[in-house]
């Protein structure tokens, strides 16, 4: 699989960028994932999309229109990640109103069907990870939300730490995206039990 990232703007250096990438990569090779994006806060608070990345090249017009829009806090989904710092899983993103996520119509196309949203850091300012699944996913765990992010603090940071100079941002994706993926199936497992 080769992912298709976008960066917008300059929130990262190279050395970032191929850090970011790699692990964008181990994401979508470990798990349901067809879309991710990193939202970072720009203009006067506003959150933008800096980066995207997607499995299939299909979705290059939904990074598009992710890229295209800016949230307030509280507003759209990374809004509401950003202003409440918890994650969020709406597990029919697909279904939500345009006054939600004006993006919502868009992902039914798209056939995104479950979006996830956490607070990272990324250095010295907050942001927010959204990731877009085709597949229903019905519940996140603390546990998950917490590796994701750990991973991600690593990857974005501005020297990597010796500690983890031999593993790969490849390696911490596939890691990140594994821990979702297990939640996915012990959410299926969970719900065929209670039938």
């Amino acid at each position: 699989m080769r992912i298709v990232p976008t960066f917008l703007g300059d929130s990262f250096r190279s050395a970032q960028r191929t850090r970011l990438n790699g692990f964008m990569q181990g994401i979508h090779e470990s798990s349901s994932f067809s879309a991710v994006e990193l939202w970072l806060p720009c203009d006067h608070d506003e959150l933008r999309c800096v980066y995207a990345s997607v499995a299939r090249p299909q979705l290059l017009p939904w990074t598009q229109l992710s890229c295209a829009c800016a949230f307030a806090r509280g507003t759209g989904l990374p809004g509401r990640v950003y202003n409440h710092m918890s994650a969020i899983l709406e597990n029919r993103f697909d279904t939500l109103s345009a006054e939600l996520d004006p993006r919502a119509p868009s992902a039914r196309m798209f056939g995104l069907v479950t979006a996830i949203g956490m607070p990272v850091a990324t250095g010295s300012r907050a942001g927010v990870l959204l990731l877009y699944s085709s597949q229903q996913i019905a519940q996140l765990s603390a546990l998950s939300v917490a590796c994701t992010q750990r991973m991600l603090r690593i990857v974005l940071a501005s020297q990597v730490h010796p500690r983890f100079a031999n593993i790969s941002t490849l390696d911490l994706g596939h890691i990140a995206g594994l821990h979702q993926q297990h939640e996915h199936i012990r959410g299926l497992v969970d719900s065929s039990k209670r039938r």
